[in-house]
């Protein structure tokens, strides 16, 4: 499980990795004191949990999408190269770019 702990709260003195999403957290509220008194409050934290985390990511993924989609239809051109590969699973694995071109003639490319 993604940065579990039995308390549900942040150890903000604690060196053993607790994730990514704990670490950013962690690290976002050395500069955030009401983010780190949530964080450290006694109890379940509601919002820190393996369930919320990938909300969190489908969210930030569906507004990256949107604004990639939203910059290559205001291109004049683009182009889509896709790469394969099968992971040590035996998984396959493709990674799709899109290159286009902004209005300055500054070639871009989104993973």
């Amino acid at each position: 499980m993604r940065g579990h702990t039995d308390s549900g709260k942040i150890d903000f003195e604690s060196s053993l990795n607790q994730g990514n999403f704990r670490a950013i957290l962690k690290y976002r509220a050395k500069g955030d004191e009401y983010l780190k008194q949530i964080l450290t409050h006694e109890g379940r934290n509601k919002y820190i949990t393996p369930q919320i985390q990938n909300e969190i990511i489908i969210a930030c993924g569906d507004v990256i999408l949107n604004k990639i989609v939203k910059r290559v239809n205001e291109s004049g051109c683009f182009s889509i190269l896709v790469d394969e590969t099968t992971d040590i699973c035996t998984k396959e694995q493709m990674a799709l770019y899109l290159r286009y071109v902004d209005d300055s003639f500054c070639i871009h490319e989104s993973f």
